[in-house]
């Protein structure tokens, strides 16, 4: 249950920084809003929902 919350608080970081944000910017969020996770778990979570953050090449 925690972590389809999480994947679903990711997913609307995500989409709010319109796809700009990665997983060290969403982890930053994430502490903002008082959530207590791991780095490395939103970046896993954002790779299992196939969210990746555009690049200065693909701008």
């Amino acid at each position: 249950m925690r972590r389809q919350h999480l994947a679903e608080e990711i997913g609307e970081i995500f989409r709010w920084s319109g796809g700009n944000y990665g997983s060290p910017k969403v982890f930053i969020e994430l502490v903002r809003r008082d959530r207590r996770v791991s780095v490395n778990t939103v970046a896993k979570l954002m790779a299992e929902l196939g969210l990746a953050a555009i690049g200065a090449a693909g701008r």
